[in-house]
């Protein structure tokens, strides 16, 4: 009988030590894959993407100088335990995505002998560096065999036929979003372009749902993990690589992105809180760390404790003349344009218009003369809101109440026009856009009224 019940015990030792035990990622042991292989054989796995933070909403501030917002603040604790400073072994790396790109049920990784937590870190890792899997959930399950990782069970948001038609919208949104790069263009100019893009097009997620980068796609909105992952994928698309960065004291996520193989930061997120869609920052364009820091520091909610696994030392950027627009940095032919506050007796008195071939190296080019940018009946707000578009061979820009157009090859004056701006009190907040023969611009009674107008009159 003690044989018998040795010989049993042994057995049932060895086919436990021989049984995959699974855990579900953040919650107790779950020793079954029966409901996960119920709803994958139904086709589906959770009923949407799983929102990781919930929060706060954009406020008013810090409007009167500079026509921003306060920044999104998401609380919660969205970046966690994120530790994104390793880099990730690109073999682990590639089949990890190989089976996420088949929909493999389970991923094999017994070979790399991870622990625990680096086998979190590594799925974690994927996620945030790889928009394109933007059908799998955040949760997931290890098989362990012997107390060690050894296989991945993702989950997956859709079914594969689901899956294969999103994965053709997903490509034909960013074939829309990089259509207008120039062919030849320079990393400087892929990632200005897309920075601009992204500003101009997109909206901050004021419901906090919104974290993936296909949905950003379609509904032109997200959180700042959404801006961060589109960002990646489109600039992928250029030839141009980004990674990602997030700070869990500060619940946000941004990137960093390689300029001529110099690696530097870029807040999309937080350039994209401006009061009027004419307006646009790049106070977090292409900063070094200590740059990014340093713009922050008198903020206490600034960008500070971030992990991600390259550093940015590069400071070519950081004292920029064109961080002080606050209207697109645009590029006609081989010159760059901007318009730019200057300052006279400690405060702006006017605006300049800056041009070069060198974006490093911009002189000024025009004064901006005209109506002063008006706030309702009590005078002006220190700065420069005028626009800067080229069409054909004319460069367009504004005052307060009238817009201008210089010939290029002459410099002479060859539009000016004071528009109806629809209302008493308002005032010219920039160029939007030339078509159809046609300027539109915003019209508002100060630089953070949200109840701005964009209005158009004969170019």
């Amino acid at each position: 009988m003690k044989m018998f019940l040795r010989t049993l015990a042994s057995v049932l030792l060895f086919a436990m030590l021989s049984t995959f035990c699974l855990w579900r990622q953040g919650v107790m042991p779950d020793l079954s894959r029966m409901t996960a292989t119920v709803r994958q054989a139904a086709g589906v796995i959770g009923d949407k993407m799983v929102a990781i933070s919930a929060g706060g909403d954009l406020t008013d501030g810090e409007g009167a100088a500079g026509g921003s917002r306060a920044r999104p603040v998401e609380t919660g604790n969205a970046y966690a335990n994120y530790d994104l400073s390793e880099e990730l072994d690109p073999a682990l790396e590639n089949a990890i995505c190989t089976g996420l790109a088949n929909m493999n049920a389970e991923i094999d990784i017994s070979s790399f002998h991870l622990t625990r937590s680096a086998t979190d870190a590594a799925i974690n890792q994927v996620r945030f560096s790889h928009p394109e899997f933007f059908y799998v959930g955040l949760e997931y399950s290890i098989g362990t065999f012997a107390g060690n990782p050894s296989k991945y069970v993702p989950q997956y948001l859709y079914s594969a036929s689901q899956v294969a038609t999103m994965r053709a919208t997903y490509q034909q949104k960013l074939d829309e979003i990089t259509a207008g790069v120039p062919a030849g263009a320079t990393d400087f100019e892929k990632v200005l372009y897309l920075h601009n893009y992204f500003v101009r097009n997109y909206t901050y997620d004021h419901t906090l749902t919104i974290r993936d980068a296909y949905t950003f796609f379609t509904e032109k909105t997200g959180v700042c993990q959404a801006y961060m992952l589109a960002f990646i994928a489109a600039a992928g698309e250029l030839g141009v690589k980004s990674i990602p960065v997030t700070s869990e004291v500060m619940n946000h996520a941004w990137n960093l992105v390689q300029v001529d193989g110099q690696w530097y930061h870029m807040d999309v997120t937080w350039d994209d809180c401006m009061s009027i869609d004419t307006f646009i920052s790049y106070n977090y364009f292409l900063q070094s760390g200590n740059g990014l820091s340093g713009i922050d520091a008198d903020k206490a909610d600034g960008h500070r404790d971030w992990t991600t696994c390259k550093d940015a030392t590069n400071t070519k950027y950081d004292a920029a003349i064109w961080r002080n627009t606050l209207s697109p940095l645009i590029k006609a032919g081989n010159t760059y344009y901007a318009a730019l506050p200057v300052e006279e007796d400690n405060r702006v008195a006017r605006g300049v218009i800056y041009s070069g071939t060198d974006v490093m190296n911009m002189e000024p080019l025009y004064d901006i003369t005209g109506g002063y940018w008006m706030a309702g009946t009590t005078g002006y707000y220190p700065g420069c809101y005028s626009g800067v578009i080229v069409s054909g061979n004319k460069l367009y820009y504004n005052s307060g109440n009238t817009i201008y157009a210089r010939d290029l090859t002459t410099g002479l004056m060859v539009y000016t026009r004071a528009p109806n701006l629809g209302a008493a009190g308002r005032s010219i907040y920039g160029l939007y856009e030339i078509a159809d023969g046609k300027i539109s611009f915003a019209a508002a009674s100060s630089p953070n009224d949200k109840d701005f107008v964009l209005l158009e009159c004969a170019a």
